[in-house]
């Protein structure tokens, strides 16, 4: 007669669904400790990540990523505003975030948190200067009083649970379609007056357009790593990916951060956010070091394939 540590024993993917808290420890207990999302990864290791740009030719920057199983691609559109009357909106980066195909029902109340936490984060860090998008007479250059706004529209293609949207992936592509976002030039025709041009009847051309000017470098872009801290060990494990690894670690901490200068790789990475949440375990400064650490390593590695593909 099979008993059900029979049936779990011959199925691990059932364990892990039943028993993932059981599961993720009876790995981290084996010697080495194994993370159960991927024997061959390491707890500190990374999932290969993968950036395409300009795949979205209708908008104005755009850019695929991929990391392990999660896909995620995000178009940014310019759209006109009034410096007059929608002051708060110019240079505004505004983001919604949701699951690719999904077309009924309300938005999942877990990626409306996301989609706000990128609003607020995005626009908090400054990775633009907000008047560089006003838009100026290109003849004299002096104010037309009107301005662009940002929206960044993003889908998620995550064979996951949609409960869990991958911060870090939408993060790394929002910062990737950004870093290739091109703003279109104002274009007068003889016969118009520039006192009368409206965000209504204002024509703009993508010939001459400029490249958005981001507040950093792109060898030093700000890049957002998971990580989780488990219970009783105190093992860190970098990079979380999946329903056993999210629900089953103590302790999350999550770093954006830019990449160190190329030439001194251990200079410190310039934090930009940090967020903590503990549960039986308080978080050590050890572990935050290294996570801090663990950051740096990963913001170079991705800065370099966003350089690559920026380069083609």
């Amino acid at each position: 007669m099979t008993t059900f540590a029979d049936a779990l024993a011959a199925s691990p993917d059932l364990f892990a669904r039943l028993l993932p808290t059981v599961y993720f420890n009876k790995h981290l207990a084996l010697t080495p400790p194994l993370r159960p999302s991927s024997l061959h990864r390491a707890l500190t290791g990374f999932r290969t990540a993968r950036i395409h740009i300009g795949a979205l030719q209708s908008c104005a920057g755009s850019a695929v990523v991929r990391i392990g199983h999660s896909v995620v691609a995000c178009g940014i559109t310019p759209y006109l505003v009034s410096t007059d009357t929608d002051v708060a909106a110019c240079g505004t980066l505004f983001t919604n975030v949701d699951v690719a195909g999904r077309r009924d029902g309300m938005p999942l109340a877990e990626y409306v948190a996301l989609s706000r936490w990128l609003f607020t984060t995005a626009n908090g860090v400054g990775l633009y200067e907000p008047t560089d998008l006003r838009v100026l007479n290109p003849i004299d250059g002096s104010e037309t009083g009107l301005a662009f706004a940002l929206q960044a529209q993003i889908q998620v293609f995550a064979p996951t649970a949609p409960s869990q949207p991958p911060q870090d992936v939408v993060w790394a592509c929002l910062i990737s379609a950004l870093a290739s976002t091109m703003i279109p030039r104002l274009a007068l025709a003889p016969e118009d007056d520039i006192n009368f041009i409206t965000a209504a009847t204002a024509k703009f051309s993508h010939v001459g357009a400029t490249k958005l000017q981001l507040q950093y470098d792109i060898e030093n872009l700000p890049w957002c790593v998971n990580f989780g801290i488990a219970h009783p060990s105190g093992l860190v494990l970098a990079d979380l990916d999946g329903r056993v690894e999210e629900v089953s670690v103590d302790g999350h901490i999550m770093i954006i951060a830019c990449a160190p200068s190329a030439n001194d790789m251990q200079d410190e990475p310039k934090l930009v956010a940090m967020e903590l949440s503990t549960g039986l375990t308080d978080i050590t400064r050890a572990q935050i070091q290294q996570c801090i650490s663990l950051t740096q390593k990963r913001a170079y590695e991705l800065s370099a394939i966003l350089k690559t593909q920026l380069q083609r």
